[in-house]
């Protein structure tokens, strides 16, 4: 099935995708995706990537799926054509960042929850980023065509109408960085508890090992 078709399909899809690795998928099943899915064809993709561009396409025209994802589908490239796609085949309802809050326990990543429908984009994008709970949160209303101007199609959760105004200014009149120079990142550990074991909590022990 194809974006366009709704003869069939569901009204409505919720859900919380299985949040797996290609590298923890067995080799015959990763050729079956990348021939089947446009969002498979694009570094190292994860499994809920591919839930999204399945839920777009069994989803009758005009109506709904909302998937709570990684945040990770906002700016990782692996995220890329599946971006791309949702900006040309659908509606962002609204992109809810959770990132502030814990969503589940088990989990060690921060979340979205991703509302979008099958149909032309009509109107603006409702952002809302949680602050500490689900009732405290800052909103803002922009236009999705926006992320067709940044690099791999990202999503900026905390960007604002005011914000793009600004950048508007800053590229007109600079020179971009990737322009004369390649950036890259090191290492980067995400969470830094995870990483850390050995941590010394008491302060007298601490200038022991400083004054030795």
């Amino acid at each position: 099935t194809g974006y366009e078709e709704e003869m069939f399909g569901f009204d409505v899809i919720v859900g919380n995708p299985p949040y797996v690795n290609i590298t923890q998928i067995e080799k015959g099943n990763l050729s079956y995706f990348e021939k089947t899915y446009s969002s498979a064809k694009y570094g190292r993709y994860d499994l809920y990537v591919l839930f999204i561009e399945k839920s777009l396409k069994i989803i009758k025209k005009n109506w709904i799926t909302s998937l709570i994802i990684p945040d990770k589908i906002c700016y990782q490239k692996y995220g890329t054509n599946i971006r791309k796609i949702i900006l040309e085949n659908a509606f962002i309802n609204e992109l809810l960042d959770c990132s502030n809050i814990k969503i589940f326990d088990q989990a060690v990543v921060d979340n979205i929850i991703l509302t979008i429908s099958k149909k032309k984009n009509i109107w603006n994008t409702n952002l809302k980023v949680i602050q500490k709970s689900f009732d405290d949160f800052i909103e803002t209303n922009i236009n999705q065509n926006i992320f067709f101007k940044f690099e791999n199609y990202t999503r900026r959760t905390k960007i604002t109408n005011e914000t793009l105004k600004i950048i508007d200014k800053i590229e007109i009149k600079s020179i971009s960085l990737k322009e004369i120079c390649y950036i890259s990142f090191g290492m980067q550990p995400w969470k830094l508890e995870k990483f850390v074991f050995n941590s010394i909590k008491n302060s007298e022990r601490l200038n022991e090992h400083i004054s030795s």
